[in-house]
């Protein structure tokens, strides 16, 4: 498989996921992550500020620079 149809599948598998369990942050941002592969940085970046709003507050370091990277790029 390529690499894009693999991300495809990723998706189909992880909005799958997000139907059964969608508050989950986890899974929404690893949606975000394959959007992100596929140059899709608009959605990435929605998935990743919902993961956000959904956990805990604690070290989400990693995902923040995420988000302020995809701004930093302009998106919105």
């Amino acid at each position: 498989m390529t690499g894009k149809v693999t991300c495809l599948v990723a998706i189909c598998y992880h909005l799958r996921s997000v139907s059964l369990v969608p508050d989950d942050p986890i899974i929404l941002e690893h949606l975000g992550d394959v959007y992100l592969m596929l140059g899709k940085k608009k959605k990435a970046l929605e998935f990743y500020e919902n993961s956000l709003l959904k956990r805990k507050k604690g070290d989400n370091s990693e995902l923040e620079e995420k988000i302020r990277q995809l701004r930093r790029e302009g998106v919105r």
